[in-house]
């Protein structure tokens, strides 16, 4: 933080017809705010960042979903042909012994 002074002069009528200088400081406040500006980049980008990880991840659960639905509905298949398979086994007369 950073304090700048300036010193001014200026003039104020007196009462009698003389004038009088008055000197009056201006302190003004300088904020060097640099490092404040850096933190929030650095939020933004890790922001951005999350967002991008949150969207892959998603994807990711998308394609686990399809491949689970894929390989159940496999199994569905492979169960149901073992299924007829039996049933027309145990329709014909064979024995499993």
């Amino acid at each position: 933080m950073d304090f700048l002074l300036l010193d001014r002069g200026f003039t104020i009528p007196g009462g009698s017809k003389v004038s009088r200088t008055i000197q009056a400081s201006i302190v003004i406040l300088i904020i060097d705010d640099s490092r404040l500006q850096t933190k929030k980049s650095q939020l933004q980008s890790n922001i951005q960042q999350s967002r991008l990880q949150f969207v892959q991840i998603n994807a990711q659960i998308d394609a686990l979903n399809s491949q689970i639905k894929a390989e159940t509905d496999r199994i569905n298949r492979i169960v149901a042909g073992v299924e007829a398979e039996l049933s027309g086994r145990s329709q014909s007369g064979y024995s499993f012994a």
